[in-house]
């Protein structure tokens, strides 16, 4: 019966995409259509950001993990968050899983934490299930399965900047 579950998600999940990359296309003829006649259209508000973008943002967890770069608190939620997509955490437990991982001192954790999810709710980067509890807003959770994984190692030997410090302003 979970086997089952497990393939019927991935199959809706597939279709998702399927449905999204779909739409992206006709609405990217659409506004080239626009463009081509001379019609002014506002820019969505929520465009989706391009996957390279976010990977240089958001780094997988293993790029800090193999690496000499600590990341800030919102690169930090967002890489644990990513290991697991679609699961959604209590502040207590990602505050404890960044303290065991080393991303965060164990003074103040939970209410640090708390603070920039509540931030990172505000900018779309995390979804708030209930109280006290998150996962990564979908738009972002779909932008990072599109990225492609930069590990610290091919970084290196790509000869990459360092991750662009993402709570940063």
């Amino acid at each position: 019966m979970i086997a089952a579950n497990i393939e019927s998600a991935r199959a809706r999940k597939s279709k998702a995409l399927a449905d999204y990359e779909a739409a992206s296309a006709e609405l990217a003829w659409w506004l080239k259509g626009a463009e081509l006649v001379g019609l002014a259209v506002a820019p969505e508000d929520d465009d989706d950001p391009e996957p390279s973008n976010v990977e240089e943002l958001f780094p997988p967890g293993e790029y800090f993990d193999q690496g000499d770069v600590q990341p800030t608190l919102r690169q930090a939620v967002i890489a644990f968050l990513r290991e697991q997509p679609g699961l959604a955490f209590p502040v207590q437990d990602i505050a404890s899983a960044l303290v065991m991982r080393g991303w965060l001192g164990e003074d103040g954790a939970q209410k640090r934490v708390s603070d920039i999810v509540s931030l990172m709710h505000g900018d779309e980067q995390l979804q708030r299930v209930d109280r006290g509890i998150y996962r990564l807003h979908p738009r972002l959770a779909v932008a990072l399965d599109r990225s492609r994984p930069v590990t610290y190692r091919a970084a290196q030997r790509r000869n990459l900047p360092p991750p662009v410090r993402g709570d940063q302003k």
